[in-house]
């Protein structure tokens, strides 16, 4: 691990994720409408951006810029819907990879190119286990208002942070103050449980200016997205939208014992789920190949303090530990404590598990490495044993259990979505001609994926999305199949 070859290996684990990345954006191809589209689309088509913005805003759920981004994806759906996912996709791997090779640079003192190899690794993992690693992968892959309100926010963030720090390195307090202030306040309005998400971390970010006062960011900086999250979760509580959607909330107060019960049961059973997966496995065991290779390649020892050590063991995992409960806790009160079979909204809360247990993997390899043919080595015999333990694991696991999870579930989401874009493309031909013959009833067969609803789809009776449905095709009336009929 200490040659070219160790880097070559991180290198390639990188370009075989990445292409997976590749083709899961490629998908996007295949998208069609589904659940809320059915509503937006014609909204879209009669009223533009203001009509998407105000039924989302005054109706739906109160998140205003969460509204104007659909707003602007909307009216120009039949591209819009289907670039969106390669775009955040890439967009969350370029993030991501700022964050891990900011990360290893600056906490671990990792120079480049290893720097960008190991992020460049880290990031394509850090992507697969965050939308892969659940059920309903689809969802926060592919349907655009749930882009927007659970995956687009992450992105958000650590752009938000990665700006930050560029601007903290150059001691531009007040304009870095100013980003975090208005990205805070447009954060603040896509979704209720990342901003508690976002509020833990300015706590940790708080107590590692207090630790570190000389390297974190700037405690004006920090407080400023803390206001900002603040104002824009304020401006949600008190829209119509809002008030709306809490007609849905049955849980009664925020105190209520039966709450505090739902979440816990509900963080255990979506942190088993998530390291489970077989793209977290491999993101851990990633984690531990760069990490072994990070400590392999040190010839000079260095020693931190203990307070370093300290909080690079337990502030990461007293993070995690809050910000993901937070979330949980949000979620849980929002539905009812159901949090089975609204896997969308669990990015929220797994985005900080993965990354802090993708840290403590690295943690993990380096001490391996630096303990077997780095700096600190230990007497050959243990060296063999470590360096062979940790640093084979890897190689062998991602070529077992989760590379073959990873290949599964790539090739069982592309083959429901192309798979429904056929069956999707030759039902609105025939309905097309239909309404062009001068139809003013048509019937129109539920074409349902991943759970998300349909026209008569649970069922033939519920009123949502079939309500919309005459609009979106400009007929009178549409009905179900008859043997769907009651």
């Amino acid at each position: 691990m200490t040659s070219g070859r160790g880097l070559a290996f991180v290198g390639a684990i990188a370009g075989c994720l990445t292409a997976a990345l590749v083709r899961l954006a490629l998908l996007g191809f295949y998208v069609r409408p589904t659940s809320d589209d059915w509503c937006l689309i014609p909204l879209a088509r009669s009223g533009g951006f203001n009509a998407v913005l105000s039924d989302v805003y005054e109706k739906q759920n109160g998140r205003l810029v969460n509204a104007a981004v659909l707003g602007v994806i909307f009216p120009t759906y039949d591209v819009a819907s289907k670039v969106l996912p390669g775009a955040v996709l890439l967009g969350l791997l370029l993030m991501f990879f700022g964050v891990w090779r900011a990360l290893l640079r600056f906490a671990l003192g990792v120079a480049e190119p290893v720097a960008s190899v190991c992020g460049g690794a880290l990031a394509a993992g850090s992507v697969l286990a965050l939308l892969l690693g659940k059920p309903h992968r689809y969802q926060t892959l592919y349907h655009a208002p749930t882009i927007v309100s659970h995956t687009m926010p992450i992105l958000i963030a650590g752009v938000i942070v990665l700006t930050v720090i560029y601007l903290n390195r150059r001691d531009k307090v007040w304009p870095g103050a100013a980003v975090a202030l208005l990205g805070g306040a447009a954060l603040g309005t896509f979704n209720e449980a990342f901003t508690a998400v976002c509020l833990v971390s300015v706590v940790a970010g708080l107590a590692l200016r207090w630790l570190f006062p000389r390297h974190a960011v700037h405690w004006i900086v920090v407080l400023a997205g803390g206001v900002g999250l603040l104002l824009g979760f304020v401006s949600v509580f008190l829209s119509p939208g809002s008030r709306n959607r809490q007609q849905l909330i049955h849980s009664g107060s925020l105190f209520d014992t039966r709450v505090i019960g739902q979440t816990l049961s509900a963080w255990i059973q979506v942190v088993g789920t998530a390291f489970g997966s077989g793209e977290a496995v491999l993101l851990l065991l990633v984690g531990v190949a760069v990490g072994v290779l990070i400590g392999a390649g040190r010839r000079v020892g260095g020693r931190h303090s203990l307070r370093v050590r300290l909080v690079a063991v337990l502030l990461p995992a007293a993070w995690a530990l809050a910000a993901s409960l937070g979330a949980t806790f949000v979620l849980a009160y929002s539905f009812n404590g159901q949090l089975l079979g609204r896997e969308r909204a669990w990015p929220s809360i797994t985005v900080c598990l993965l990354l802090a247990g993708s840290w403590y993997a690295v943690l993990l390899g380096n001490y391996a490495g630096r303990r077997g043919v780095g700096a600190d080595a230990a007497p050959r015999w243990r060296r063999v044993v470590l360096v062979g333990a940790v640093a084979s694991i890897p190689a062998l696991v991602l070529v077992g259990f989760g590379s073959l999870d990873l290949v599964r579930d790539v090739r069982d989401l592309a083959t429901i979505t192309v798979r429904r874009s056929v069956a999707w493309d030759k039902q609105q031909a025939v309905l097309h001609r239909e309404v062009a013959a001068g139809a003013e009833s048509i019937m129109v067969r539920p074409l349902p994926i991943d759970g998300l609803y349909e026209p008569f789809y649970p069922n033939s009776w519920s009123p949502w999305p079939a309500m919309c449905a005459p609009d979106f095709y400009g007929v009178d009336r549409v009905v179900p199949p008859p043997r769907n009929r009651r």
